[in-house]
């Protein structure tokens, strides 16, 4: 028994360390409370977005999905399709602010977003770009908007 006594502290200590050095996931404590679960995001977007440092402006389509704590991003901008991964991310904020932030393997784009509500209480997202290691004269900017409330036959309204 006192063998097992070092061994689960040093296990709990690891999987601490691994839980804290997480930068996306569900974030506990009081903020909890004020954010809307990450279900409330799911659904189809239409995007529009200016690329960093002044570069040219784009739109598209966007789709977000739940499993868990864990969001998944896709953009679909001209015929090209970009994954990013995330989820809830508490900023070194004296009130303790929160964004939702994407990340993409492909190329280290990185996606923080703010949130809002439209009339229709569903999400609308405004985000800023940037590359992890990248020195920008100025992020990029993308905002998603929700076609839940569009029409069917609207061109555009789903992601696929």
């Amino acid at each position: 028994m006192d063998v097992l006594r070092p061994v689960s502290l040093v296990l709990l200590l690891a999987l601490n360390g691994q839980a804290l050095a997480q930068e996306t996931g569900c974030i506990d404590g009081e903020i909890t409370a004020k954010l809307p679960p990450p279900g409330f995001f799911d659904g189809d977007y239409a995007l529009i977005g200016r690329a960093p440092d002044g570069g040219a402006a784009y739109h598209g389509r966007a789709r977000i999905e739940t499993d868990g704590c864990a969001m998944t991003l896709r953009r679909r901008i001209v015929d090209r399709e970009r994954v990013a991964t995330g989820g809830w991310k508490l900023l070194d904020h004296p009130q303790g602010a929160a964004v939702l932030e994407f990340r993409e393997a492909e190329d280290g784009t990185i996606l923080n977003c703010l949130f809002d509500a439209d009339l229709g209480n569903y999400p609308r997202l405004t985000c800023m770009r940037t590359a992890i290691g990248v020195a920008h004269s100025e992020p990029g900017l993308e905002a998603l908007f929700p076609t839940a409330s569009w029409p069917d036959t609207a061109p555009g309204k789903r992601y696929d």
